[in-house]
């Protein structure tokens, strides 16, 4: 009978932790990270969510207090146990020729930047360019927590503060639209879509118990 209920347990588990795709639309206002759009809690065995979204360029202006920030687009996530994110970002309207087309640029590329924040809005990955053309593209294993994404343009940010050049991470501000060197904003516009997939990390327990219901799957197939 313990076994029975295990098994059983095990299945259940395992059925409600399938990872299911799904489209989220972002929307405005979401420039700051108490503002960011809401894209829940990955359980089970993680998920994947595609996001499609457009980021807009500011206004500049002599004078500093009449900036318009260029846009920021900011996500919301938990994971409820350790995880493995992967983040792509895709240019949905790229200027660059695809890889052998003929031709010159079709205009100035399009330079997406990305960040993950922690709770405390302290930065714990980041990327620019690791993606195809400009865009970024990141993986990162986080602990148990609440997290943000936040998405810009290249300029949205300090040449100071980039980890290669011996920063931390954790020097990376929040992004907010505005060059911090020149505090102007960025002019950058594009259409973009925004793959995450999750994967959580089990307990040996839970592994267990999951792989207990594949041997009973493998074993009724039989």
């Amino acid at each position: 009978m313990l076994m029975r209920s295990l098994c059983a347990g095990a299945l259940v588990a395992l059925a409600g932790s399938v990872a299911s795709a799904g489209i989220f639309f972002e929307s405005e206002v979401n420039n700051t990270p108490s503002t960011a759009n809401d894209l829940g809690a990955f359980t089970g065995f993680g998920g994947s969510v595609a996001v499609d979204g457009t980021i807009t360029p500011g206004v500049p202006n002599d004078e500093p207090d009449r900036v318009i920030p260029g846009d920021v687009d900011f996500f919301r996530f938990s994971v409820p146990a350790d995880a493995f994110i992967g983040i792509t970002v895709f240019d949905m309207n790229p200027t660059l020729p695809i890889f052998g087309e003929p031709g010159p640029p079709k205009g100035p590329a399009h330079d997406g930047i990305l960040q993950i924040l922690n709770a405390d809005f302290i930065t714990v990955a980041f990327d620019d360019d690791s993606g195809l053309e400009l865009m970024p593209m990141l993986g990162v294993f986080l602990p148990a927590g609440d997290y943000y994404i936040g998405l810009s343009s290249y300029d949205d940010w300090d040449f100071a503060e980039i980890p290669l050049r011996g920063g931390p991470l954790s020097d990376i501000t929040v992004f907010d639209g505005i060059d911090a060197d020149t505090r102007q904003p960025h002019t950058d516009a594009f259409t973009y879509k925004m793959v995450i997939g999750v994967n959580i990390i089990p307990t040996p327990g839970a592994a267990a118990l999951a792989g207990v219901a594949g041997l009973i799957g493998l074993r009724r197939r039989r």
